[in-house]
């Protein structure tokens, strides 16, 4: 069983629609200390009282996990909706079905990591690193992709409707049946080797201010 460098077994469990992490491996007083309360709601990490704020150092919900070194880890189907990842190391990562609903991962370095079916609605991905990573029907509604760097990736059947992928490089990227409809493409780089949906032609990309390189 792969174990986290974060001192827990990541085993995931459903149980009527509610998410089980497993952190036991981490003494009481310390999960007590990590999870403070902070729950995503309408867009933003609150808790009981209202308050603002994320829960430090917690692998989950509104996790206040900025620079955080994840990678390589096994984050498949959790909920890190609304955690704070900007500029994480999240390299190789397993990230298949992951809720990462408003999360921000502005910087966050995403090369080669498996997001396939990830939740990433109103995510903040601007000038993240996503190079050969695997987004395969993905949900990216409403994502902020500006200046993200998309070489090579994986778009294949991805929700990208309403994203905002403004001078983003998509060059090499297979967005094979990707959903755009109103999709920010302004300054997005496409090149030969880009495959676009077959509803996006190159010079209708053109027309939508993409730019062939």
């Amino acid at each position: 069983m792969h174990r986290s460098r974060w001192g827990f077994h990541p085993d995931v469990t459903w149980q009527k629609g509610v998410l089980l992490l497993a952190l036991f491996a981490l003494p009481a007083e310390a999960r007590a200390q990590r999870f403070l309360g902070f729950r995503y709601q309408a867009g933003e990490c609150v808790d009981s009282t209202g308050a603002k704020g994320h829960n430090p150092g917690y692998v989950g919900e509104c996790g206040g996990l900025r620079t955080a070194d994840l990678r390589e880890e096994l984050l498949s189907e959790i909920d890190l909706s609304g955690a704070d990842l900007q500029s994480a190391r999240l390299t190789f990562a397993k990230l298949k079905g992951t809720l990462l609903v408003g999360a921000n991962m502005r910087n966050a370095q995403l090369e080669s990591a498996d997001l396939r079916e990830a939740d990433l609605r109103d995510a903040l991905l601007d000038r993240a690193v996503l190079v050969r990573a695997d987004l395969s029907q993905a949900n990216l509604q409403r994502a902020r992709l500006s200046r993200a760097n998309l070489r090579d990736s994986r778009l294949r059947d991805a929700n990208l409707s309403d994203a905002n992928l403004r001078g983003a490089d998509l060059s090499g990227a297979d967005l094979s049946y990707a959903d755009l409809t109103s999709a920010n493409l302004r300054g997005a780089i496409f090149s030969a080797t880009t495959i676009l949906p077959r509803t996006l032609t190159p010079n209708e990309a053109i027309q939508r201010g993409m730019v062939f390189r």
